[in-house]
């Protein structure tokens, strides 16, 4: 007898919208057939706190794709700004001293998101 094939994917789904209507009504579409999401700055900075919390009672996890950007002390308190949400990918678009600063804040105050810096 052969195994069911695996439904979940390593992808991870791109919620590239304005509204939280939209970007729910995709991850109610893709069920249990995926359980990454991106959240971008689009839909970030229009539904931030709402579409976290409803990624996070569907036990999904989070991509939070912001590409943080500043001086050192500004990214590392965006970073203590941003833990509540508990992302599990954050993104920094920054210099070498700037992400130094930013991996130092995350062990300091063991925050559990893993930084990724875009170049």
């Amino acid at each position: 007898m052969k195994n069911k094939p695996q439904l979940k994917t390593n992808l991870i789904v791109a919620l590239d919208y304005t509204h939280a209507q939209d970007a729910i009504g995709m991850v109610r579409t893709l069920g249990d057939s995926c359980d990454w999401y991106k959240v971008g700055m689009q839909l970030f900075f229009s539904e931030g706190e709402s579409i976290i919390r409803y990624l996070k009672q569907q036990g999904k996890q989070i991509f939070l794709d912001l590409k943080l950007n500043d001086i050192p002390n500004t990214v590392s308190n965006a970073l203590l700004s941003l833990k509540r949400y508990e992302p599990d990918l954050l993104t920094l678009f920054t210099s070498e001293l700037t992400l130094k600063a930013a991996r130092e804040t995350v062990d300091r105050y063991d925050l559990k998101s893993k930084l990724l810096n875009v170049n």
